[in-house]
């Protein structure tokens, strides 16, 4: 198979990944056909799989098709994203707090019923993964070969009347900053909490807000205070104002997906909580289950100690309709050369900046990252915006022009090429670099 990302992630956290694309491809006519993800789980790391070559037909067909009844599908999936979205966070808020008060087989029952909303919910959004990166490249391509200035039309092409729930937290944050009196902030941080409760959840874990490390997020945030500048109107061709709206309704079917995702997310992680509290079991250990072992970790403790005690690495797989967990390396990776001084992705914020990289693989690199540098990174998730904010510039291995890192990075006004495919593996840390948003290329100078 061919990797297209990676991410921090626990074994559990990420166990969910292959029963996303089953129900994705139950309700979608647009279809992952295989998928999978490797994971160190010690680490906590892990690499992401598709099959490119399939990924392309089905682009295809989502243009053939959508040349004959526009964006009409992507319409009603957003809309349909939305509602279930809504209806989850209600959903979650409730969740909460029965899991603290219920007995153990009240609590195995809600986490099934939980596991069955969530799978359903977030696969109906998640076709977007199937088409974004390789839609983005084509659209980027025919758009260039009209206009020289295409990276600087995106803003304007792609802006839709859709606030992404991360651009809400920034503009929070960047009022809790601004209040000067305590007692107001205070009030603030508290909103943020309540709000956004899931801000900080991943696949790897989903620490609970607190009113200092809001107050910490707060003193990092920088928002683009500038409006996208008019270019008058941009003439496109049926072909390109179909891809257009497509991706579009992309970007909100992706923004409130991800906040599914994340919300979805934050309350795996909670019932992880649960059964640290009622069976003593050590979180590193419980975070190597596959997400249909939850019950053993209740009921049959010392057996399932055993059972992920050798579990170092784990391969979650989606293929022919079917998921698999194996507790090995069963992915078969197609090679990329690594003495590549030049590699290329699709611009998704312009610009043209020289800077030092600085490879971030998860929330434990954080530290690392100095204000100034090149933020290199497989993808970006809410947490990244406290680091974002302080980049030159963004370059991530996965994603399009509507993916988290394009829709954030456009906002801050600072240059990003997505989908490089490889950009963490050729990259390394201190390398110097040309980060050209403009043509999408990135060099090494030295």
């Amino acid at each position: 198979m061919d990797k297209v990302s990676g991410l921090e992630g626990s074994v559990f956290g990420l166990s969910i990944c292959p029963e996303i694309a089953r129900e994705n491809d139950e309700q979608n006519p647009y279809k992952f056909g295989s998928y999978a993800l490797r994971v160190q789980a010690k680490e906590q790391q892990s690499e992401e799989f598709l099959d490119n070559e399939w990924c392309r037909r089905q682009v295809e067909k989502i243009i053939s098709d959508s040349l004959v009844n526009g964006a009409d599908y992507f319409k009603k999936v957003a809309r349909r994203v939305k509602k279930l979205s809504d209806e989850f966070e209600a959903y979650s808020r409730l969740l909460l707090e029965r899991i603290k008060i219920c007995s153990n087989e009240e609590l195995v029952n809600e986490y099934d019923v939980f596991c069955k909303k969530y799978f359903s919910y977030y696969g109906l959004g998640a076709v977007t993964f199937v088409y974004e990166s390789i839609l983005s490249d084509i659209f980027f391509r025919e758009l260039s070969a009209k206009h020289k200035n295409a990276a600087s039309l995106l803003k304007n092409i792609l802006n839709v009347e859709h606030e992404s729930f991360i651009i809400k937290s920034q503009r929070l944050l960047a009022k809790i900053k601004a209040e000067r009196r305590a007692s107001e902030r205070k009030e603030l941080a508290k909103e943020f909490i309540d709000k956004f409760f899931y801000f900080k959840a991943n696949y790897a874990d989903a620490p609970v807000l607190t009113e200092d490390e809001v107050s910490k997020l707060a003193k990092q945030v920088r928002l683009n205070s500038g409006e996208a500048k008019s270019v008058g109107k941009v003439v496109l061709d049926k072909r390109l104002g179909v891809i257009t709206e497509i991706l579009k309704e992309t970007g909100i079917i992706r923004d409130d997906r991800k906040k599914l995702n994340v919300i979805g997310s934050f309350l795996l992680f909670r019932f992880i909580d649960e059964a640290e509290r009622r069976v003593k079991i050590a979180r590193g250990v419980a975070k190597r289950a596959f997400w249909f072992e939850y019950k053993d970790i209740i009921f049959d403790t010392d057996s399932f100690k055993k059972r992920v005690a050798g579990r170092t690495v784990a391969s979650l797989v989606f293929s022919k309709g079917k998921a698999g967990y194996f507790d090995y390396n069963a992915i078969k990776e197609r090679g990329v050369a690594s003495d590549i001084k030049e590699i290329s992705g699709t611009p998704a914020s312009a610009g043209k900046v020289r800077g030092k990289v600085r490879i971030v693989l998860g929330s434990g690199d954080f530290g690392k990252f100095k204000k100034g540098e090149v933020l290199v990174t497989e993808m970006t998730r809410p947490e990244f915006v406290t680091i974002m904010h302080g980049a030159a510039a963004v370059i991530t291995n996965e994603g399009g022009l509507t993916c988290h890192a394009a829709i954030v990075s456009r906002e801050l006004g600072i240059p990003c090429i997505v989908g490089t495919r490889n950009a963490t593996k050729i990259l390394k840390d201190g390398d110097e670099v040309e980060v050209d948003a403009e043509s999408g290329i990135v060099k090494v100078l030295k």
